[in-house]
């Protein structure tokens, strides 16, 4: 988690400190880059949802889900992406239209869902299945990059 500290400067010294994590990090930088009068965006407050982040297009109602990962790795290092797989199977289950976004030390990683990527490897990593998913369901861009692709799939 990054931490924000506001001080306050009387005399009892007296301070707040705010955790944010990964995720709220990634919604601010979408609200960011995106008009709020023409989308709808909203992050899920349970901590354990399948997705974490919906966009909609307010004129045509055209919806994305976004499955956000934060990874300190560099991404081209890299042949697959590793997700949960009762994350993946619920994203083939009830969210189909979602895009996938592994937040690497040197730009992103995105991809739309793909029924194929069932059938990616399965590996045990921390007493928990993971599907290993090939680089090749993915694109690899920058900020611009990942926000234009998500415009375009809204149009």
């Amino acid at each position: 988690m990054n931490n924000i500290y506001f001080i306050n400067a009387s005399n009892s010294g007296c301070s707040l400190k705010l955790d944010i994590d990964t995720e709220h990090l990634f919604f601010i930088k979408i609200i960011n880059n995106f008009d709020m009068n023409k989308y709808f965006i909203t992050k899920s407050n349970n901590k354990y949802c399948n997705i974490d982040f919906l966009i909609m297009e307010n004129n045509n109602l055209k919806t994305l889900y976004i499955e956000y990962k934060k990874r300190n790795i560099r991404s081209k290092n890299y042949n697959s992406f590793l997700l949960s797989n009762k994350k993946l199977e619920a994203i083939n289950n009830k969210y189909k239209n979602t895009l996938i976004i592994y937040d690497c030390n040197d730009g992103f990683i995105f991809g739309l869902y793909d029924k194929d990527m069932l059938n990616s490897p399965l590996e045990n990593i921390n007493n928990g299945l993971c599907y290993k998913i090939n680089k090749k369901y993915f694109k690899y861009g920058c900020n611009e990059d990942l926000f234009k692709y998500i415009k375009d799939y809204l149009k």
